[in-house]
């Protein structure tokens, strides 16, 4: 019997890979003025620039300082999950 959570990895890692290997080739052929395929050389580093406005930024600081935290986990390692000394830094 296939396990549903096991079809699922196999199904999502299928598609993955699918896309993976269509957007690379959709991303190193070219066509040329003359209808030839080229491959594409520009790998360069290209600036990029957001422009979320302050109002939202201001919103976004005030929800995060205002986060009520759960009690410390009661193991040492990460086996309840990330542990909440990182997530407050990370905050």
């Amino acid at each position: 019997m296939i396990y549903p959570r096991i079809l699922f990895r196999v199904a999502a890692t299928a598609v993955s890979v699918i896309l993976i290997a269509s957007s690379a080739s959709a991303q190193t052929e070219k066509v040329s003025d003359t209808g030839t395929s080229v491959a594409a050389q520009d790998e360069s580093i290209r600036p990029f620039h957001v422009d979320i406005p302050e109002s939202q930024l201001t919103d976004l600081r005030q929800r995060i300082a205002a986060t009520h935290w759960p009690d410390k986990e009661t193991v040492a390692d990460t086996s309840q999950g990330v542990q909440l000394a990182t997530m407050q830094k990370l905050a």
